[in-house]
């Protein structure tokens, strides 16, 4: 198939390789998360593609699925069945069962919820493409559905002859079974039991032998003792002969049901082949999905070059809490990598994962790390485990290099080779130096590969050329047990003498192993054993050093919860301070409420002392309450936000930003955004930038003889802005404000009160009708603020 690995059929390499990997496992893994038989069996013939875009497709389809599945909280597909048979019964003219016309309407059924829990999850690319693609046909479905109730029932409603002949025939049974039953109440005697039954389809009666010349009718059968007679009397025999007409017309008007509904299907074939395509696709698509969510999977990243990077690789097919994580990265300008360490100590596992991990993701599937970067390879050889074959007279060296041979005749840029213990089976010497060879050759044509070995020669030509990269498996010498871990850069020890010791070998064998061993790979070996052990130190150090740190980190953060603490338990005091101050506040509203009263006393007052102590006392009033508000200032935080909930239309608040003043005009909308009246114009803002503002009066300086009434005089405006206050504030503050304004000689005054909800005018202008120095008052023109500014004329 184009886009897939361009193996050679004819040597087996393919299967050979995907089963040596244990590929074939994982699609069987994968398979199982599909909700369907079409999909699965297309889950089972994935092969991995060798294009790039391809292979970027699969990945970019098992996201997108991905994607859907977290919103919609699984699988959406809904379980569908295999209807190819019964779509090719109904288009080739044939008469469909009750099975197959219900096996089309289940995938008729399954297209369209799975479309709906498709688009309900916001899907994107292929998969929105493919969903929007299915054609529910909804007429067809619920067609089938009212005629076909099971796989053994057509419903009466089916049609209206099916209907009107039933009917008939539940009108002949009853005709039958009461002349039955009256036979049976005048004949006892003759029957062996009273009751009704049927044989060949038709009504009869059990007589007795003995007694069947005294019963006239036809015998149908016998009982296998052969004292009763089943026998139909001739009294229901044109009955019987009418059911039995009614019953041949009822299968033909089903037959006739059957064949417009096999009509009907084959007039929609297209689409319904179509929506089948396309959930079997799906199917494949999600299962991806699923099994990356079961295993924790991620997207691989498309390497540009031929560089492999895979951080903490989880082979699938080892048990999850046994796994140990590998880490992988070789390639560029280190094209082969050679893995070294004990017998049993992972080396073959690495192998195997890094072959799996590139299959996997050549076939649109997550991985199990945390992070990948691969190549599309073109191919992926492998040579691992023991290849001996009996039948072919083949030792286990023979057929490693067959296998070899057909490798390097393939190999090439964009190749990726496996090769396990390489060189082995034959003399060590002539082993380790055909093992190089091999290396040199696959480097040389452009491909990567990856070698195990426990050739020293082969672990120090990987040292000392460049393009070779050497990998050892950690092997603890403390336990002497492997930790299957793969440290990139270091040369791993076989181990040998050690694994023997603690398998119990006598020390005299080992130390007499240890005098046959050649100076150079003796001391080879030896530094290999310094190097770890250094490693090893190493490593120790820089935990130690985690440690340390991380012991740092938790004292500085136990340092900064005491400090934030210690700000919680200020916050809290300020709090009660704040609380305190609005409560003295309230004592204050209370005050002033007081007032009030004095005011509207004062204003009906006729006598003019009494009407200026009672103002005196307003005054004195408001005066209590300004200091109650500095006082609030003064404890409260300028800069905290507002609540959104307190918001008002009315309030009066500051902008942080720029220190501006003004009054609220709009609640906030979902993002904080409201609109503010500041003067005469109107501007936006966000709830964030907003802080409370409590108009605070400068405090005042004693006052000197005969400086008084100067000084009020030049502090009257031609205005007066009340915009944010309650109405009984405002009435205080324009009572005050008139009383100056009078005294100042003023004959017209400007009251802005805003047009908010109305409730602040209508109050003040109702309250200022009886006011003793008000002459007259108007809402104010075009251009003087229309109805949020009420114009005064004092007498």
């Amino acid at each position: 198939m184009p886009g897939k690995f361009p193996w050679k059929k004819e040597d087996g390499l393919e299967q050979r390789v995907l089963q040596t990997l244990e590929y074939d496992k994982i699609l069987t893994r994968l398979a199982a998360h599909t909700v369907s038989d079409p999909g699965r069996e297309a889950v089972l013939s994935t092969r991995p593609l060798s294009e790039p875009y391809g292979v970027e497709q699969l990945l970019s389809e098992t996201q997108e699925a991905y994607d859907v599945c977290v919103n919609h909280g699984g699988n959406p597909l809904e379980g569908f069945q295999d209807a190819t048979d019964s779509l090719f019964l109904c288009a080739s003219g044939g008469l469909p069962s009750f099975a197959d016309l219900l096996a089309i309407r289940r995938l008729l059924e399954s297209a369209r919820i799975s479309q709906g829990r498709i688009g309900a999850a916001d899907p994107q690319g292929t998969v929105r493409n493919l969903s929007l693609s299915i054609r529910p046909l909804r007429h067809l479905e619920e067609e089938i559905g009212r005629c076909i109730l099971s796989e053994e029932e057509m419903a009466d409603t089916a049609s209206a002859e099916l209907a009107s002949i039933r009917r008939r025939i539940r009108s002949a049974n009853e005709r039958i079974r009461s002349r039955l039953t009256d036979m049976i109440a005048n004949n006892k005697t003759y029957l062996q039991d009273a009751i009704v039954t049927m044989r060949n389809g038709r009504y009869v009666v059990p007589v007795r032998v003995e007694h069947m010349a005294s019963v006239r009718g036809f015998v149908h059968d016998r009982s296998n003792t052969g004292a009763t007679a089943f026998v139909e009397p001739v009294a229901i025999l044109e009955a019987n002969n009418e059911l039995r007409e009614l019953q041949l017309m009822e299968k033909n008007e089903m037959e006739r049901v059957l064949f417009y509904l096999g009509g009907l299907v084959s007039n929609s074939q297209g689409e319904i082949q179509g929506n089948l395509d396309i959930l079997t696709r799906l199917d494949a698509i999600f299962a991806r999905a699923r099994y990356a969510q079961v295993t924790d999977g991620v997207r691989p990243l498309r390497s540009e070059s031929d560089e492999v990077e895979i951080q903490a690789a989880r082979h699938p097919l080892i048990d999850p809490k046994a796994v140990v994580p590998i880490h992988v990265r070789f390639g560029g300008s280190n094209p082969c990598m050679v893995i070294t360490g004990p017998n049993t100590g992972g080396k073959t596992v690495s192998l195997k994962t890094t072959g799996l991990f590139a299959m996997m993701a050549q076939s649109g599937m997550f991985l199990p790390c945390t992070a990948a970067k691969l190549p599309v390879f073109s191919n992926i050889f492998a040579d691992i485990g023991d290849e001996q074959s009996i039948e072919q007279s083949l030792s286990t060296f023979s057929s490693h290099m067959v296998n070899i041979i057909g490798i390097l005749e393939q190999a090439g840029p964009g190749t990726l080779t496996l090769l396990d213990e390489l060189g082995a089976g034959t003399d060590p010497v002539e082993g380790a130096a055909l093992a190089i060879a091999v290396m040199e050759t696959l480097v040389a044509r452009g491909g990567l590969c990856i070698c195990t070995t426990h050739y020293s020669e082969v672990k120090s030509f990987a040292m000392t050329h460049p393009g070779f990269l050497n990998a050892g498996m950690e092997f603890d010498l403390a336990s002497l047990r492997p930790t299957y871990r793969l440290i990139v850069g270091h040369v791993g020890s076989s181990n040998a003498f050690e694994i023997s010791q603690r398998l119990g070998m006598e020390q005299s064998v080992i130390d007499l192993a240890r005098s046959h061993v050649a100076e150079e790979a003796m001391a080879f070996e030896n530094a290999i054993r310094k190097a770890e052990e250094l490693r090893v130190e190493a490593e120790r150090e820089r935990d130690q050093a985690l440690i340390d740190g991380e012991r740092t980190r938790q004292e500085a953060k136990r340092e900064r919860e005491k400090i934030q603490r210690q700000a919680d338990e200020e916050l809290k005091r300020a709090k009660g301070m704040l609380d305190k101050a609005l409560s003295e506040l309230e004592q204050a509203r209370q005050v002033a409420r007081e007032a009030i009263e004095a005011a509207q006393t004062a204003a009906r007052a006729e006598r003019s002392r009494e009407r200026e102590q009672a103002l005196h006392h307003a005054r004195s009033a408001v005066r209590e309450i300004q200091e109650t508000r500095e006082a609030i200032v003064e404890q409260a935080d300028p800069d905290r936000p507002l609540d959104p909930k307190t918001v008002q239309v009315g309030q009066q608040v500051r902008l942080k930003s720029t220190g501006i003043s003004a009054v609220v005009l709009t609640l906030p909308d979902a993002r904080g955004d409201l609109t503010l009246q500041a003067g005469i114009m109107k501007i936006g803002a966000n709830l964030s930038d907003l802080r409370m503002d409590i108009p605070v009066q400068p405090k005042k300086k004693p006052k000197k003889g005969g400086s008084r009434v100067q000084r009020g005089v030049a502090a009257v405006k031609m205005e007066l802005d009340v915009r944010g206050r309650t109405v009984e504030e405002a009435m205080l503050e324009v009572d005050q404000y008139i009383d100056n304004a009078v005294l100042s000689g003023l004959h017209e005054v400007n009251i802005i009160h805003g047009k908010g909800t109305g409730a602040l005018r209508q109050g003040l202008r109702q309250y200022l009708l009886h006011h003793p120095h008000v002459k007259s008052q108007r809402p104010g023109g075009y251009g003087e603020g229309e109805d949020g500014v009420t114009v005064l004329t004092l007498k």
